[in-house]
């Protein structure tokens, strides 16, 4: 009875560890070290400042919702990172450094992923061996943005088009 009780507490431990109320942030270099030893997961880097108000607004909101914060633990390997960290990044063998500029300086990391469209949020989505999927910037509806990171998990972005996916029109 004793171990059944344990093999209990076990499962239940488990289960209530494996689902979190936050994305599990990664820095550049733990997702690149991650994807290395098992690339079963494609790369989400959400790109924020600490001045931008949209940024906010999609952590309070998107960030926080359970069930997207679990699909994305499940699916992905996140990465959140500051477009002005001054700190040097080391992600797929390149060094990724701080570029000083005005009003506000970046870094090339940031710059690089987002293709030198600097507003923010930006999101980009990378494929496990760091080849580019898709980017966007601003807040996109929060169901489509679910929807769009489950085009890019089944693969269906490599033989399918987005708004025939999505059902949507082109406007």
């Amino acid at each position: 009875m004793k171990h059944l009780f344990i093999a209990f507490l076990l499962l239940t431990t488990t289960i209530a560890f494996s689902q979190s109320d936050e994305v599990n942030w990664l820095t550049p270099e733990q997702a690149d070290e991650m994807s290395l030893k098992d690339d079963s997961k494609e790369i989400l880097v959400y790109v924020y400042t600490d001045w931008c108000g949209f940024c906010r607004q999609l952590e309070k909101s998107y960030f926080k919702d359970k069930e997207l914060v679990d699909y994305i633990n499940e699916n992905y390997y996140a990465v959140k990172f500051n477009a002005e960290q001054k700190k040097d990044v080391v992600f797929d063998g390149y060094t990724y450094e701080f570029i000083d500029g005005k009003p506000r300086g970046v870094n090339q990391f940031a710059y690089d992923l987002l293709q030198g469209h600097l507003a923010y949020p930006g999101l980009v989505l990378l494929e496990s061996n760091k080849e580019l999927i898709n980017s966007f910037n601003g807040v996109q509806p929060k169901h489509l943005f679910k929807k769009y990171l489950e085009f890019v998990t089944t693969d269906a972005y490599q033989t399918e088009d987005w708004y025939d996916y999505s059902n949507q029109t082109v406007k």
